[in-house]
This record gives structure tokens, sequence and C-alpha cells, in this order.
């Protein structure tokens, strides 16, 4: 499959860790690839998170692991998503530098929303497009993720979708698969009926997620 505004690079990064930058990453990696595209993935972060998962997962093709952070050519990957460190600004930076869009993962708090400030400047600097993500809340704290939702609208451009908390994202991760890729093999303590609606919720959420992905890319392209 081909798309106008490939071949791409997308970097997820945040200055604060935990926030599921190699998540979100392998989720989007994954869907990509089941969508037809081919996509590589450079791992620049020290603890190396997408490369475990990607070898749990059999070492595949596509998507690949890619050795040398590069701009795409002719024969390369359509989509090359690169996963990112916490804290080095200068890694950070690099990424941003490399990318055609920036995936910016945020958890719902003070602190939390206060530190992506920096990586919004950088990005503003660079001149790239990104996007804010709020990511793994639990809708039960309703007010919480609202309020969080409001001040990162304030902040930038916002994915209108915040990535829920589900047990699917992390049981996978060791099997090198992605939440909407669970099957009952993957967690047999829970019934396959809540498991199959978790992963349901799961794909939903990543396939929206790219969606809004390739709406930021295509306004970054017409800026050019």
């Amino acid at each position: 499959m081909r798309h106008p505004h490939m071949p791409c690079t997308i970097s997820v990064v945040a200055s604060k860790g935990g926030v599921g930058k190699s998540l979100i990453t392998a989720c989007l990696a994954a869907h990509a690839a089941k969508r037809g595209f081919k996509v590589g993935i450079h791992d620049l972060d020290a603890q190396h998170s997408a490369t475990i998962w990607h070898r749990a997962r059999g070492s595949p093709s596509n998507p690949a692991l890619l050795p040398e952070l590069g701009k795409p050519g002719r024969g390369g990957p359509d989509v090359t998503l690169i996963d990112t460190p916490p804290s080095n600004l200068r890694v950070i930076k690099r990424a941003i530098d490399a990318c055609d869009v920036a995936i910016i993962p945020v958890r719902a708090g003070f602190f939390d929303i206060a530190a992506v400030t920096d990586v919004i400047e950088m990005c503003k600097d660079a001149g790239r497009f990104f996007l804010l993500v709020l990511n793994a809340v639990e809708p039960r704290r309703r007010q919480l993720v609202s309020e969080s939702m409001a001040a990162l609208n304030k902040l930038g451009p916002t994915f209108d979708r915040p990535l829920e908390e589900r047990a699917v994202y992390v049981t996978t991760l060791h099997h090198g698969k992605t939440g909407p890729e669970a099957t009952p093999a993957d967690d047999n303590k829970r019934s396959s009926s809540a498991l199959r609606l978790d992963a349901e919720g799961a794909a939903e959420e990543i396939a929206a997620l790219w969606d809004a992905a390739l709406v930021v890319l295509k306004h970054a392209r017409k800026s050019q």
C-alpha cells in the first residue's frame, strides 16, 4: 500500500519516563504493518525496550528493526518509527530533527503535563508538527481526564481520544505482540470475553491514533 505522504518518519518523544513511548511505538509499528505499510523501527532508548519487543516478536522483517538513523529513501520503509529515551534531551532533539511528525505521550497529572513543555518547544524550534497523546488513563477518573485534556489542548494539538490503561497492552509485550493482538494465551487469568473486549478497545484506540497521526502528517507535508 502506498500513501501520498510517505515515506515518513514519526518520532515518539517525551522527556519524562514511564509515559508509554515504547508501547506506543510498538503498537503503531504493528498496526501500520498490518495495514500493509513497510515499517522500520529505530530504537534510540538505552533500555532498548523496542528492541527487546522486536526480538520477542521473532525479529520480523515487517516491522523491521533498523540499525542506523537516517532519512528514509527509495526502497526503505514507508513508515519509520523512532523510540526515544527520557531525560536525554540531546537524543530527543536528534529524533525530533529526523522526523516529520512527533507523537508526545503524557500521563494525566500536573507534573506530567508540566514536563511536556520542553519537548513541545523543541518541536516548535525545529519546525516539526506534533501531537500530544494522553496515555494510560483510568476512565473512572473522569474529572482528572477532563482537566488533563483541557490542559493539553492549551499546549498544542492533542489526540481527542485518550488511550486507556488496559491490561492487554502489558500482558502481550513479552510475547512480542501488542494490545490489539491479544489472545487468551496472553492472559489465562481473565475470561476470553473480557480479554476480547479489552483487545477490541485497544485496537480501536490505536487505529484512531494512527489515523490522527496521518492527518498531522498531511498538514506537515502541506506546510513544506
